[in-house]
Parts: C-alpha cells; structure tokens; sequence
C-alpha cells in the first residue's frame, strides 16, 4: 500500500538526520554556543518526533492490510 511504502521510504533519510545529528552532538555538542545546542536539540527531538509518526503509519497500513480478505 502507499502507506507502507511511504513509510519505509521516510525512514532512511530520517536515519541519516538522527545519525548525523547524534554525531554532531558527541563530537562538538560541548563545544556550540547555548543557541546552537538548542537547535541541536530542537532538531533531534523533532527527529524523534517523524520517527513515531512514520511508525505510527507502518502500524496503520498493517492495520488497513491485515483487515482486507
């Protein structure tokens, strides 16, 4: 389904934003300015964030799937 598709197709990009982002903020987080740890961290918490959505939406097209004969 479009669903199920869509939702792996998201994930590796996001992989890469999380994995880049935990990244920046092992090697340089210490270093950064306060506003740019924010931004470190509003960042990766949105990141966080689209991760639940898109397994919210793997689990809705097995759901919407699952129920078809």
């Amino acid at each position: 389904t479009f669903a199920y598709a869509a939702s792996h197709d998201l994930q590796e990009p996001l992989r890469k934003i999380q994995s880049f982002g935990d990244r920046l903020a092992q090697r340089a987080g210490p270093q950064l300015a306060e506003a740019d740890r924010d931004y470190l961290a509003r960042m990766r918490g949105a990141a966080a964030r689209m991760a639940a959505l898109i397994e919210a939406l793997l689990a809705y097209s097995r759901v919407s799937t699952a129920g078809q004969a």
